[in-house]
């Protein structure tokens, strides 16, 4: 998380948050098993850690003596009882704020070139890769079927209605937005930085569409864990609130757009409880 004026949701490129999905299933045979069994190699596995170089090492606890802790990817320790509270917490379900956008509305997209644009002097408009990922990005959400729409809007002049503004602005690869306000307003600006220039047209989509999803409501769908940064270490609940969208699973889905962390081969489509998530914060009539 970053603190602007507002609180925002911040999202960066992070190569090492797309685990091996076949992880669980590598050979453990490096590992002593004497002191960690395979139950809890599997289950750091299903964490989506990488278990290749798993260790037991004595750390020092806060009573002066010493705890049996993994040493997980080299930097990481973990408490036999925090693996246990991670395997059976529900780690990913979808969540959103405490506020959210009106239903039945339009939202207009409007880019950073558009002449009522109110943003710092640091943003500055769109890259043609970037225009095209903002038009797969409202396509995205224009296909659920829910109560919202979005248009992008280009034309000359002021424009009423609820909006959200698209800029580029320095940075290394990713984007960053804020929640709905308590009228019913998406968060006003969206940026995605000047490094996802460097990426494919799909990890531009990618990283649009989920900001636009953060400015109408909808949190990391590991916010309590961040899981897929490679490490556990969650985001505060509130003031913005982690409320549980009913009707999505638990454990962790590689799948979700709305994952904190994302790698180089994003699609830039939703996962299917995304989608289910989004079609019921805003249902069609």
């Amino acid at each position: 998380m970053k603190k602007l004026t507002y609180l925002l949701s911040v999202c960066f490129l992070i190569f090492s948050c797309e685990k091996d999905e076949s992880i669980i299933e590598e050979d453990f045979s490096s590992i002593d098993t004497e002191e960690i069994s395979k139950d809890e190699i599997a289950k750091i596995a299903s964490l989506n850690f990488n278990t290749s170089d798993l260790e037991m090492v004595d750390y020092p606890n806060s009573e002066g003596g010493l705890e049996k802790m993994f040493l997980i990817e080299g930097d990481i320790l973990m408490s036999r009882s925090r693996l246990e509270e991670l395997s059976n917490e529900k780690l990913t379900k979808q969540y959103r704020t405490y506020n959210l956008v009106d239903n039945n509305v339009k939202i207009y997209i409007i880019p950073r070139n558009a002449p009522d644009f109110l943003g710092g002097t640091d943003r500055v408009a769109l890259t043609s890769k970037q225009r095209s990922a903002l038009t797969r990005a409202v396509a995205n959400l224009n296909a659920l079927d829910i109560g919202l729409t979005f248009e992008i809007y280009d034309g000359p002049g002021l424009i009423s209605g609820r909006q959200i503004k698209v800029s580029q602005r320095p940075g290394a690869a990713g984007g960053i937005a804020g929640f709905p306000d308590s009228n019913g307003n998406p968060f006003r600006n969206v940026d995605i930085f000047s490094g996802s220039e460097s990426y494919s047209l799909n990890v531009n989509e990618h990283i649009l569409t989920h900001e636009i999803c953060h400015a109408i409501g909808l949190r990391h769908t590991d916010w309590n864990t961040r899981q897929s940064c490679g490490y556990n270490n969650g985001e505060s609940a509130n003031p913005e609130g982690a409320v549980h969208i009913p009707g999505t699973p638990t454990g962790y889905d590689s799948s979700s757009l709305m994952k904190a962390c994302f790698g180089s081969s994003e699609s830039g489509n939703f996962g299917y409880y995304d989608k289910v998530a989004i079609e019921y914060l805003y249902p069609s009539n």
